[in-house]
């Protein structure tokens, strides 16, 4: 089924479609088409990015990758595991027309590998550790809490630093990153990468 279907079906018929959010799955079907492998998609709040982007496609994605690792992030390690609290909650009680089995030994809001297939979901909050872990997809949700911290320069090389010695070095070869946020100030996360990378 194509995202628009998947979409539908994991929400139990409530999905609504909206111009801004069809903008978004453009970007992520090239994402899954491997047409790109960076995405940065910026909207202020309470406008679906999340429930979209870190809850909705990356169980669209495992579907159709059910081999690949996946890797979420947000800003503390409570949103990062309500994510996977969600997704479990949706494979697990929602039938989507394949067969993903969670593993009964490796299951949790933190983590959890699939049975029958080599994937799998982390979850963790900005700073946190991500040792031993490697990802085809990652996801960086809101990597500051607010305009508050997005304001504070020690924050920022905070967050900066954890993306580049920690999030960026766990991408396996081919490996794709989408960063979803509000952006709160012109030097955060975003507009290092997009000066770093010649981003347009």
């Amino acid at each position: 089924m194509d995202l628009y279907e998947f979409l539908d079906k994991v929400s139990e018929g409530r999905w609504i479609k909206a111009n801004h959010l069809d903008k978004i799955i453009e970007k992520l079907e090239k994402i899954d088409k491997n047409e790109e492998r960076f995405a940065i998609i910026n909207m202020p709040p309470r406008h679906g990015k999340t429930q979209l982007i870190s809850i909705y496609y990356p169980i669209w994605y495992l579907i159709n990758n059910p081999s690949d690792r996946i890797i979420i992030t947000s800003y503390n390690s409570t949103l990062s595991t309500t994510f996977g609290s969600e997704i479990l909650d949706i494979i697990e009680n929602i039938d989507l027309g394949v067969d993903l089995k969670i593993s009964k030994r490796n299951k949790s809001k933190t983590y959890f590998k699939l049975e029958n297939y080599k994937g799998s979901m982390t979850f963790v909050g900005a700073g946190g550790t991500l040792t031993g872990k490697g990802a085809n997809l990652i996801i960086v949700d809101d990597p500051y809490k607010n305009n508050t911290e997005a304001d504070s320069i020690i924050i920022r090389e905070k967050i900066w630093s954890w993306f580049l010695t920690t999030v960026y070095t766990r991408l396996e070869p081919n490996g794709k990153i989408i960063i979803v946020m509000t952006r709160w100030h012109k030097d955060d996360i975003c507009g290092r990468l997009i000066k770093k990378f010649d981003i347009k």
